[in-house]
C-alpha cells in the first residue's frame, strides 16, 4: 500500500494509514483479528489522509463505543489533528462523529497541533478528559469535555513538559522526544496516579533508541 502517495513511492515512516483490532478471552490467546480496518482513511487532500494512534473509550456497557484517532495530511506536514468515531459495538466498524477534526490547531500557534490521544472518563463522573502529545514542542496538553462528543476545552498551558526532574539528586532529563501519554489509575480511588510516556534520550537518532518512562 503506498498510502495514496503520488508516484507510488513508499515512505516507510508513514505506512501507518490503517487501524485494525485483535481480541481474546484470555491474555494467553488464542487471538482473533478483525478482517476489516476499523476506520477508513480520508481522501488524499484531507486532514485524515492517514489515520493512526487509536484511543478507545467504552463508557457505557453494551452501548456505544468510541474511538479517537490521529489524522495526518499527505504529504506529512506535522500538522496533526484528532478525530472521533463511534460504533454500536467495540468490534466496529466505526463511523466518524464528524467529518471535521475535533481538535485542529492554528498555524500561528503550532503547539495546538496534537496527536496521541489518551482519553478517560473522570472517576467522579465530571466529564471526559484527555492528554495529547504536542508534536512541535514535545510537551503534553490537556483537554476537557462535559459530553463525550464535545465540545472540548483545550488548555494552552502544558500539563507536562519534556523536562523531567529526577529523584535522589539525579540531574533533570530533557528527552528529545516525549510522546504517547498514557495514564495508570489508582486501583482504589480511580484517580490518575502514574503518567507513562515513550521517550527518546538527547542525541538519539530518530526513533532509534526509545523507552517507556514512568512519572
Amino acid at each position: 500500500d503506498n498510502c495514496g502517495q503520488p508516484g507510488g513511492q513508499l515512505d516507510v515512516h508513514h505506512l501507518e494509514g490503517y487501524i485494525t483490532m485483535a481480541w481474546s478471552d484470555s491474555i494467553f490467546g488464542p487471538w482473533n483479528q478483525s478482517k476489516h480496518t476499523l476506520i477508513t482513511r480520508g481522501a488524499i487532500d484531507r486532514w485524515d489522509a492517514m489515520v493512526t494512534n487509536p484511543s478507545p473509550l467504552f463508557p457505557f456497557e453494551n452501548e456505544t463505543a468510541y474511538l479517537f484517532f490521529r489524522g495526518t495530511q499527505w504529504p506529512a506536514s506535522g500538522y496533526e489533528r484528532i478525530g472521533l468515531t463511534k460504533a454500536a459495538s467495540w468490534k466496529g466498524p466505526y463511523g466518524r462523529v464528524s467529518e471535521d477534526a475535533i481538535f485542529t490547531g492554528r498555524q500561528d500557534d503550532p503547539k495546538t497541533f496534537v496527536e496521541d490521544p489518551s482519553i478517560w472518563k473522570d472517576h467522579k463522573g465530571r466529564g471526559y478528559k484527555g492528554l495529547f502529545h504536542g508534536h512541535f514542542d514535545e510537551n503534553g496538553y490537556y483537554a476537557f469535555a462535559e459530553n463525550i462528543e464535545g465540545p472540548r476545552t483545550f488548555r494552552d498551558t502544558p500539563a507536562y513538559t519534556n523536562v523531567v526532574e529526577m529523584s535522589a539528586g539525579k540531574p533533570s532529563q530533557a528527552p528529545d522526544q516525549r510522546a504517547r501519554p498514557q495514564l495508570f489509575f489508582d486501583e482504589i480511588t480511580g484517580e490518575p496516579s502514574i503518567l507513562l510516556t515513550g521517550v527518546a534520550p538527547p542525541g538519539a537518532k530518530f526513533y532509534a533508541h526509545t523507552y517507556n518512562f514512568a512519572q
